[in-house]
């Protein structure tokens, strides 16, 4: 098997620098909770439920990625971009998967406005 250059940072480590970007762009760390958590919290609330497995494991982060801020919602167990629902409900369909409906394209559809929120609270923290 070939080595993909995969570096794993140890938890402990990754957390410390998570934790920088609370103390170096508060602002911007706002714009991404409040962006990005309406979304997952969105996505929790209308997650449709017969074990619960996939709702459960839906997390909602934000981390340092390289030299990136990343705010992301993610989702481990293997099935979860297969859910479909049974009934049209609010912003599912039968026809799309839940996971697209969701996540997927409240993400694409608020990523432009999101970006330039975070643009002017970066620039807000570096005053």
């Amino acid at each position: 098997m070939q080595d993909s250059g995969t570096i794993t940072v140890d938890p402990r480590l990754q957390a410390k620098i998570d934790g920088l970007i609370d103390e170096l762009t508060p602002a911007a760390r706002a714009v991404l909770d409040e962006e990005v958590g309406a979304i997952y919290s969105e996505a929790r609330r209308q997650w449709p439920i017969k074990t619960g497995e996939s709702k459960a494991a839906l997390k909602f982060s934000v981390r340092v990625v390289g030299d990136k801020i990343v705010a992301s919602i993610s989702n481990d167990v293997e099935y979860t971009k297969y859910i479909r629902t049974s009934r049209r409900r609010g912003l599912l369909s039968r026809a799309v998967p839940v996971w697209n409906s969701l996540v997927i394209r409240p993400g694409r559809r608020h990523a432009e406005r999101i970006a330039l929120q975070v643009a002017e609270a970066f620039a807000e923290d570096a005053r």
